[in-house]
């Protein structure tokens, strides 16, 4: 923990991973400033969450206005890119998610026997991009697009703070920020929020990566939970009640992760009542 009086800024706070990384500040001991894009966001968050109004504070920013926000802090954690923390002789340090994405070979398929870890690149090049002309191919390869054009500016630039990156999947868990509409849903979940903030605190994981994967699953398998739990869909025909075991394919080894932050992973049956609430809020919303 950084300690009470130092102020994390949060980019994004009033997303779903950027609220569930703020809530996990406050938690540890720290203060917040979030950026949101209007003040109605930072009113719809304080609304929620009232016990947590002296503790952290809002900058609206509509366009770009990271710059301006973080010069008013000392630490500053971005959510949807870095975070960043204030280490001990390394000035700011930024924390933040990469994504499987970045470390896996997309054209190798589910590739069983092999092993991934955070040594690991995704092996495509922005031609090969242009080539196939997938968007979906496009979106995970700009995480590792992403990633990659970090690191090479920590070798580029030499700058006085330390970089850290963490590469999880999908990310499941409650909606923990206002959601108002469909379109503003992700998901998110408490391993990924403590495990960037204990990033902030961790001495070791300066300029270092982390694969970060809990396990592996199937959509069927996640169909056959909520069918469990709600056993009238199940019978309208609108979730299989099969168990849909994950096909074989390559393993992940977070190994790293595990040890230096002795994460221990939710397991897809303690995700069981986040994947009902959320399936039960999106039909409040008239999803079906």
């Amino acid at each position: 923990m950084c300690g009470e009086t130092q102020v994390v800024l949060v980019t994004g706070a009033s997303g779903f991973v950027g609220a569930a990384v703020t809530l996990e500040l406050l938690k540890q001991g720290y203060k917040a400033k979030g950026t949101v894009r209007s003040q109605e966001k930072a009113d719809a968050f304080d609304a929620v969450y009232p016990e947590h109004t002296g503790s952290i504070t809002w900058s609206i920013v509509p366009g770009t206005g990271y710059r301006r926000a973080r010069c008013r802090s000392r630490i500053a954690p971005r959510v949807a890119l870095p975070l960043l923390c204030q280490r001990p002789g390394k000035g700011d340090a930024p924390t933040g998610a990469a994504g499987l994405a970045a470390g896996i070979n997309l054209r190798q398929g589910y590739r069983p026997g092999y092993t991934y870890s955070e040594l690991d690149w995704n092996p495509i090049t922005w031609e090969q991009v242009m080539m196939i002309g997938d968007p979906a191919v496009a979106y995970l390869a700009s995480k590792k697009f992403a990633d990659q054009a970090a690191w090479n500016y920590m070798s580029t630039h030499a700058p006085k703070f330390a970089l850290t990156r963490i590469c999880p999947p999908m990310i499941f868990g409650p909606p923990m920020q206002p959601v108002e509409r469909m379109k503003e849903l992700t998901m998110s979940t408490a391993d990924a929020a403590k495990l960037h903030v204990d990033a902030l605190s961790h001495p070791a994981s300066a300029n270092q990566r982390y694969l970060a994967i809990g396990g592996h699953y199937s959509y069927a398998q996640v169909a056959h939970i909520i069918a469990q739990h709600q056993p009238e869909l199940a019978t309208a025909g609108k979730v299989t009640p099969s168990v849909g075991e994950p096909a074989t394919h390559f393993d992940t080894d977070s190994g790293k992760a595990e040890t230096e932050f002795e994460m221990g992973w939710s397991s897809i049956n303690v995700l069981e009542i986040p994947w009902i609430s959320c399936w039960n809020w999106r039909r409040s919303l008239g999803f079906e």
